[in-house]
């Protein structure tokens, strides 16, 4: 069985690069049709197929992991029905505020309201570390990592791992 190839189906490396050039985008995962981890590389990886994002998962407040939720917000905010869940560590979020959505550098879109829609365009979740995000088709885990600003990692399940990934680590263990 090739296990590079079923976890490139079932996770999408959107972005892997600390800077953008002309083909590489920076850290993006799409972890299913409408959750991402970061938010480096949306718009140029996915197109017209990125109004599907409903939740984004950070990692950390660096420019390289959040720079295409604003942008993400510009193209999609006419069609979008539902807030866009930003998930992120407690100084992950406050960054955001602070620094991008503070009407200064960007619309504060935590205020804006969804066209025709009493629901916000953007809403904030802060993170418990070791606490399971749950959805149908994934599940997150956020794990406390090491860098220069507060940030976090995540433990990815899906139902397709669950009959390879007992194999795979045997396989690369022995």
């Amino acid at each position: 069985m090739e296990y590079t190839n079923i976890l490139q189906n079932d996770i999408r490396f959107l972005g892997v690069n600390g800077s953008k050039e002309k083909d590489l985008g920076t850290t993006c995962l799409q972890v299913s049709k409408n959750i991402l981890i970061d938010a480096g590389n949306i718009l140029s990886a996915l197109g017209n197929e990125a109004y599907m994002i409903e939740h984004i998962f950070l990692t950390h407040s660096h420019l390289d992991h959040i720079v295409d939720i604003a942008f993400f917000i510009d193209n999609f905010y006419q069609s979008m029905k539902k807030p866009l869940k930003i998930y992120g560590l407690k100084e992950t979020i406050t960054a955001l505020k602070n620094h991008l959505f503070n009407d200064q550098i960007w619309p504060d879109f935590t205020k804006i309201h969804l066209p025709n829609s009493d629901l916000k365009t953007i809403e904030f979740i802060e993170l418990q570390l070791n606490k399971e995000y749950i959805f149908e088709d994934v599940t997150l885990t956020p794990l406390e990592a090491f860098h220069s600003v507060p940030t976090c990692s995540y433990i990815i399940k899906k139902p397709s791992f669950s009959t390879i990934l007992p194999d795979l680590f045997v396989k690369k263990l022995y």
